[in-house]
């Protein structure tokens, strides 16, 4: 049995848009919020709409970056 949202853990649903954050995903019970936040570059994607049936949520969004420079998330750690 998977612990549902372990303390010190994120789970992040890359390409999501904020308006869809946060949720929980009902197969595991974990908590998944927006990338939207912690990056600025990139595009955010879908995944193909007969495809979305074989799929979790978490799995049904994307973040990809087509102009091949680097790109990282800034994450604040309290602690």
């Amino acid at each position: 049995l998977v612990q549902a949202d372990p303390i010190g853990f994120i789970n992040l649903d890359c390409g999501l848009s904020i308006q869809g954050s946060p949720y929980q995903e009902s197969s595991t019970g974990l908590t998944y919020t927006s990338d939207d936040g912690l990056i600025q570059s990139g595009k955010s994607g879908k995944i193909a709409q007969e495809f979305e049936p074989l799929y979790n949520k978490p799995e049904l969004t994307l973040r990809y970056f087509p102009d091949g420079v680097r790109n990282c998330y800034n994450v604040n750690v309290t602690g």
